[in-house]
């Protein structure tokens, strides 16, 4: 009997809706929105002051508040339908449309059999029988540095590689230095600026040029032109090694070896605020697809909690802890929490990891 009561709601909730697309079309053609309108435009007004959003056109201002207002309804479907503990909100991306949002503030570009014929890694080693842990925070060990902000440059791949680097840096040397995103933005010949790049590109070409510098000696103020010096890298790397898909394998390699690079498709994450996420399964096909990567980020630890099923029966929900690069005024102080398991929004399609070359005494 409990079975197929399952397999009703499932079904019923199938018939409903098919995609996020069709489930956000019902919601626009069920809204009133002159019967809404003072009310929203009070909420665009309060969203304005709090971001300091200025506008320099009438017909500008318009097309925002136009797109505010759908978003408004996609905010209220994701806390809908979200499996996890996620909350969505309005946000400092809420006055743009999916287009403007993944163009401007994205920017993970590749082709998977140009990656697999270009690039040199090597094997990673680390103990794949060693037990796995509840949970791992290298915040807490002192190996991640403050969140960064890319601005609307594609250049997450740069600040996702990065944030790698200066991990195993501070694991292998014990020193934890804020490094050079714009070396790699001016100088990664095979990446593209903020026109969009890899991780694994990145690598190579730190290995290439013979190190990175700090931020302090090379400024993130995209320029466009490669004005890196040899004799002011303080990191080298050797090599770098691509995990496999297996989540497990990942999260034992994060805490035997330190954070790790992946992609992501971040379509789910423009209006995130906090907790866990978790999408259904119609949202992964439209708003988080795990084959349609976007976004480079960096998975700095994991963990596990309690939650309750749509039953009430209590379940685990382990997670992925994700430093994103749009400030600390996003998300959770600039971090995502991720459901770790299901391939979620494909954060186990790509991950990969540098190593540094211990400093020579």
């Amino acid at each position: 009997m409990f079975k197929l009561i399952v397999l009703l709601f499932i079904g019923s909730a199938l018939a409903d809706f098919n995609s996020f697309e069709e489930a956000l079309e019902n919601e626009i053609s069920n809204y009133d929105f002159d019967a809404n309108s003072q009310l929203d435009h009070k909420h665009f007004l309060n969203f304005k002051r709090e971001h300091n959003k200025f506008y320099e056109t009438v017909e500008e201002e318009l097309k925002r508040f136009k797109i505010f207002r759908i978003n408004l309804l996609k905010i209220r479907l994701l806390n809908k339908f979200d499996f996890g503990s996620a909350q969505y909100g309005v946000n400092q991306f809420a006055d743009l449309n999916e287009n403007e949002f993944t163009t401007q503030y994205t920017g993970l570009k590749f082709d998977r059999d140009q990656i697999e014929q270009t690039s040199e890694f090597m094997e990673p080693e680390f103990d794949r029988e060693a037990d796995l842990p509840k949970e791992m925070d290298w915040r807490e060990k002192g190996a991640v540095t403050e969140v960064k902000n890319q601005g609307s440059c594609g250049s997450c791949w740069a600040f996702s590689a990065i944030g790698s680097i200066e991990g195993a840096n501070k694991v292998v040397n014990n020193e934890l230095v804020s490094l050079s995103e714009e070396e790699l933005v001016d100088c990664d010949t095979q990446s593209n600026g903020c026109g969009g790049g890899f991780m694994t590109w990145a690598f190579d070409t730190v290995k290439r040029l013979g190190g990175l510098e700090t931020e302090k000696d090379y400024p993130y103020k995209p320029q466009g032109e490669c004005r890196f010096k040899k004799d002011l890298a303080k990191v080298q790397l050797t090599g770098y090694v691509n995990l496999t898909q297996n989540e497990d394998d990942i999260a034992k390699y994060v805490a035997q070896k330190g954070p790790v690079s992946v992609g992501l498709n971040a379509n789910l994450m423009q209006f995130y605020m906090k907790g866990i996420a978790h999408p259904k399964w119609f949202l992964t096909k439209w708003l988080c697809n795990p084959k349609m990567l976007n976004h480079g980020v960096l998975i700095v630890g994991f963990g596990e909690t309690e939650t309750k099923s749509m039953f009430g029966k209590k379940t685990k929900a382990p997670y992925w802890i994700i430093k994103n690069s749009w400030s600390s005024k996003w998300g959770r102080q600039g971090y995502y929490y991720l459901y770790r398991g299901d391939n979620s929004c494909g954060v186990s399609e790509f991950a990969s990891a540098p190593i540094v070359a211990p400093k020579k005494n």
